[in-house]
């Protein structure tokens, strides 16, 4: 339920501007971010989402720029389709430069998501399907289905968004 994950992470916002936690500040506010663009708040989506992208440059937090330069991408995508294609090529340009030679398995996995998704953006769809097969493949190596799974709902969320929805269907 997106209302009750903005609720949450509205709450953990609040603790940690009390705290003085930037980090988790930075986290909670991308989670605020997707919770409030799910539910169609786009201006608090991406004010969250600019607030949380200048923390982590700010403080040097890479993995969490990557994950809300993430969220502006789907976002973005999101709310205005393929009109936003320079845009969206921009933050997965800059992600694929963060993750470059990373050595981070973690940070090298999102690589390979980031390049799916952009792929499924494009509409190049066999390129966008061999990154994602390499990334199910991987879960699936690791034995990891909860990843497995959330990552074939994202592949379908990414093909319903450029209209392929007889192939988006089944993953759901």
């Amino acid at each position: 339920e997106h209302s009750a994950g903005q609720i949450a992470a509205s709450k953990a916002i609040t603790l940690a501007r009390q705290a003085g936690d930037t980090n988790r500040l930075a986290r909670s506010l991308n989670i605020f971010g997707l919770a409030s663009g799910f539910l169609g708040e786009m201006d608090k989506a991406f004010d969250a989402f600019r607030e949380s992208e200048r923390i982590c440059r700010k403080m040097g937090y890479k993995a969490e720029l990557i994950g809300v330069l993430e969220s502006l991408a789907y976002m973005t995508f999101e709310a205005r389709g393929k009109k936003s294609q320079k845009e969206t090529d921009a933050y997965e340009e800059e992600i694929r430069d963060l993750l470059q030679g990373s050595g981070d398995i973690r940070l090298s996995e999102w690589l390979t998501e980031s390049l799916a998704q952009q792929a499924y953006f494009r509409g190049d769809m066999e390129e966008a399907r061999k990154y994602a097969y390499e990334v199910l493949s991987h879960h699936t190596e690791m034995g990891d289905t909860h990843a497995y799974n959330s990552y074939k709902s994202a592949m379908a969320h990414a093909l319903r968004q450029i209209g392929s929805f007889s192939e988006a269907l089944p993953i759901y």
